[in-house]
Order: C-alpha cells, then sequence, then structure tokens
C-alpha cells in the first residue's frame, strides 16, 4: 500500500510539476515520503507490539501468578504450558499480520521460563534443606 501511494505521488508530482527545479523538488519529496513512511511503519509496529501483548496479557498474568504461588513445581509442568501458551498466542493474533510476533512470544516465554526455573529450583532446594 505504501508503495503503491508512494508511485501514485510521483505520478502526480511530475504531472503538474512545472519550471526548472523539478529535480530539486523530486529530491524533497523523495526524502519527505521516506520520513512519512518510516513513521508510518514505526507507527505500526508499536500498535501491532502493543495489540499482541494486550491479546495475550490475561494468560501471561496467570503464568506468573501461578509461578509465583509455585503451583508449577516440574520443569515438564512449565515446558508444557509455555508451549501451550505459544499455540494459544498464535491463535489469538492470528489475525494481526506482523513479522514481529515471535519475537513478543519469545520475549515473554524467555522471562516465564526463567521465573519458572528459579521458583522450580528454589522449591527443589527448600525440599532438600
Amino acid at each position: 500500500m505504501l508503495k503503491t501511494l508512494k508511485l501514485e505521488s510521483f505520478g502526480l508530482f511530475k504531472t503538474k510539476a512545472v519550471g526548472n527545479e523539478i529535480g530539486d523538488f523530486e529530491s524533497k519529496l523523495k526524502l519527505e515520503i521516506n520520513k512519512l513512511t518510516l513513521t508510518a511503519k514505526s507507527n505500526c509496529s508499536a500498535r501491532c507490539d502493543q495489540r499482541c501483548q494486550e491479546l495475550i496479557k490475561s494468560e501471561v498474568e496467570t503464568m506468573e501468578s501461578m509461578i509465583r504461588q509455585e503451583l508449577i513445581r516440574e520443569v515438564e509442568d512449565l515446558n508444557e504450558r509455555l508451549s501451550k501458551l505459544r499455540e494459544r498466542y498464535f491463535e489469538i493474533t492470528a489475525e494481526i499480520n506482523y513479522t514481529g510476533k515471535p519475537f513478543i512470544i519469545g520475549s515473554v516465554i524467555d522471562r516465564l521460563t526463567h521465573k519458572g526455573y528459579e521458583a522450580i529450583m528454589r522449591n527443589q532446594r527448600e525440599k532438600y534443606n
């Protein structure tokens, strides 16, 4: 879509432009369109990040609560729950066409894995001490 808008902008400019300094104006137009394109892409990425995180928020909070309460006591249980969380994430974000989705869930899984393993190890130490 952005590519189409760029092409249409340049086409319109070339049909309406007059004078000797068309090249200078075209360069300025390219720079301005590139700035706007980068801003639009950045804003879109930020919104997609936020939306993906919102959609999985309650599931993540539930996992964090279970970890804090030490309801997950085995590594296998933690890994299974994290796997289900990943699947659930991709189900509920299926409608969002965004290449950053794997990175979002990856960072969430990493954080929960770290917290979960710490809690399991702490529980194991207390159990054997």
